[in-house]
């Protein structure tokens, strides 16, 4: 069974962050959240939870969706201009949880090399979908 892992979309205090008792300063629009999920596979809007004012995206290492909900979990902050929070750090753009993702995936399953593809990966959807804008 992967690990299950989360990212955190929303408007909160950064000094609330790391002991995870986040303080969301302001709430994120529900139809932007919809409008964004409507462009991404049916199986990405179930991991996605919104609540208390910010967006709760779960996945596991190796799920089919992991990396479209990582993507759509950072698209979601870059257009709100609000924090991508990763299981319970800040993380501010796609290739650092990809990286993070190959990295455990290495750990895992004993693959060599993933965290830097899982990274090139995310680095060319990111550009497709930023492209289509």
């Amino acid at each position: 069974m992967s690990k299950v892992r989360y990212m955190l979309i929303g408007h909160f205090d950064a000094r609330t962050v790391h002991p995870n008792k986040l303080l969301v300063t302001r709430a994120i629009e529900p139809a932007l959240a919809a409008g964004l999920l409507s462009e991404y596979p049916a199986a990405v809007a179930e991991r996605v939870i919104l609540q208390d004012g910010y967006a709760r995206c779960v996945y596991a290492i190796g799920d089919d969706t992991s990396l479209e909900t990582v993507l759509f979990a950072y698209r979601l902050a870059q257009q709100l201009g609000c924090l991508a929070v990763a299981n319970g750090h800040q993380v501010m753009y796609p290739p650092e949880a990809a990286r993070e993702q190959g990295e455990e995936w290495e750990r895992l399953y004993g693959f060599k090399g993933a965290g830097s593809n899982a990274e090139h990966e995310a680095r060319q959807r990111l550009a497709r979908i930023m492209a289509e804008q």
